[in-house]
């Protein structure tokens, strides 16, 4: 699949860990554990992502309204 890169980044020493621990264990490259590991992630949370994304937005707007007031 031809598709743009994106750069990941671990938030800390022990999470790249264990992405290069994964990787070695499955015998493939810790980019490939990242992408698994984000389908994975948005299959189980885009959907309640955008969701709580725009609850957010809507009261963000609404307190703005109410601030105007």
């Amino acid at each position: 699949m031809d598709s743009e890169r994106i750069y990941f980044r671990a938030s800390c020493q022990k999470q790249y860990d264990a992405i290069h621990h994964l990787a070695q264990e499955f015998g493939c490259s810790a980019s490939q554990i990242v992408r698994f590991a984000m389908d994975e992630w948005l299959r189980e949370n885009f959907i309640k992502q955008i969701e709580f994304a725009q609850a957010t937005r809507e009261i963000n707007f609404l307190k703005k309204v109410e601030w105007k007031s």
